[in-house]
């Protein structure tokens, strides 16, 4: 490797650039997390910095523990967890929820947004209620600085699971006479 990969300023810029190309940077963020140790981490966390929810997240779980299902509409599919969860399913999920700052279920909908299959997809209320029951510490997001939540969403009702330390900034959108419970 050429040593001035092995500037920080350097990698960063790189990372940069990539995810200014707008269309799939995605994929090209986990490509250069796996090319190489010098990007790998950063490369990964801005891969998870922001989320439109946790359907990814859930999905570094154990692949026995979950499943999705057609949806009922036209959003994608349905995460839903096929059993109770146990204290060595959340390892990978851990190591990536510490890097997401900013959870935004409200999204922008714009072009690339259509190809995010998970921003199309839904979480099954059971999930919410199982990381809320099983987890094993405060916050599912500890270092979760920013969070954008809509009551259109089914995570707006387990709010508490995304609250910690490092919040900073939370905006939560309620439709007025819509008084669902849980």
């Amino acid at each position: 490797m050429h040593c001035c990969l092995q500037i920080l300023e350097i990698i960063t810029v790189v990372i940069r650039l990539v995810e200014d190309e707008e269309e799939e940077y995605h994929s090209h963020l986990a490509s250069i997390a796996r090319t190489c140790r010098a990007f790998h981490e950063l490369a990964l966390d801005r891969l998870w910095y922001y989320q439109f929810n946790i359907y990814n997240l859930v999905k570094c779980m154990p692949s026995d523990a979950w499943g999705t299902r057609p949806g009922t509409n036209s959003s994608g599919d349905v995460l839903f967890l096929k059993r109770i969860l146990r204290a060595d399913d959340w390892t990978r999920f851990r190591a990536y929820a510490k890097r997401i700052r900013c959870l935004d279920t409200m999204g922008r909908d714009t072009v690339e947004d259509v190809f995010d299959h998970s921003k199309r997809s839904e979480i099954h209320e059971d999930v919410y209620n199982q990381l809320n029951l099983y987890r094993t510490s405060g916050s599912l997001l500890p270092n979760l600085e920013i969070l954008r939540i809509s009551d259109a969403e089914r995570s707006f009702y387990f709010t508490q699971l995304f609250l910690g330390p490092r919040l900073a900034f939370i905006d939560l959108k309620t439709t007025p006479g819509d008084h669902r419970s849980t």
